[in-house]
């Protein structure tokens, strides 16, 4: 299956790497460069991202067919940014891609 992850913090990177054991073609995002060789080890497709670059996620999310949103704050101070504008972003492009609807 072919699965994408948007945020591979703690929860995410678990998930990733129990999917990975699985045999599933991952795709996993983080805001993070230095997280990009860890991540590595458990899929070479690693993209460096924020939530709302909706170009970025438009370009990863197409031809897939699992979207795990696992993002987390770990200091509290970019609630807005991590949180509401990366599942903004991630309804918009979805229902651009006809992949939601509501």
């Amino acid at each position: 299956m072919k699965i994408v992850i948007i945020g591979c913090g703690y929860v995410g990177t678990a998930v990733a790497k129990l999917w990975s054991q699985k045999g599933h073609q991952l795709t996993v995002t983080t805001t993070t460069p230095e997280k990009v060789s860890e991540l590595q080890k458990i899929t070479p497709q690693v993209i460096v991202m924020k939530g709302n670059d909706s170009s970025t996620m438009q370009d990863i999310l197409q031809n897939q067919e699992v979207v795990l949103l696992s993002v987390g704050d770990r200091y509290g101070i970019e609630y807005k940014q991590t949180y509401l504008e990366t599942a903004q972003t991630l309804v918009t492009i979805l229902k651009k891609l006809k992949l939601y609807s509501k």
